[in-house]
């Protein structure tokens, strides 16, 4: 991924998982998270949140920070939810 695909990304998973309505985001993530042709997607966001939202974090206690790691649980969770049943 080039370097502008990478900021886009970035910030339309911001957006999403910083949204007010906590439902609406996991519900976002949950409708990915049947099918099974789209595992290799599922796997990719899972590492893109890890490798360019989480791991550059610098204070760790900050409000935002924590929302954005609770936030980022809560759509893994989502985006597993039928992958750990199958």
């Amino acid at each position: 991924m080039d370097k502008p695909c990478v900021r886009l990304v970035r910030q339309i998973l911001l957006a999403l998982l910083l949204h007010e309505d906590q439902e609406a985001m996991v519900n976002v993530f949950a409708r990915v998270a049947k099918p099974s042709n789209l595992l290799m997607f599922r796997e990719s966001v899972r590492l893109f949140m890890h490798h360019f939202l989480l791991k550059n974090i610098k204070d760790l206690d900050a409000p935002e920070t924590v929302k954005l790691t609770d936030a980022v649980a809560l759509a893994e969770q989502a985006l597993m939810a039928h992958s750990a049943s199958a």
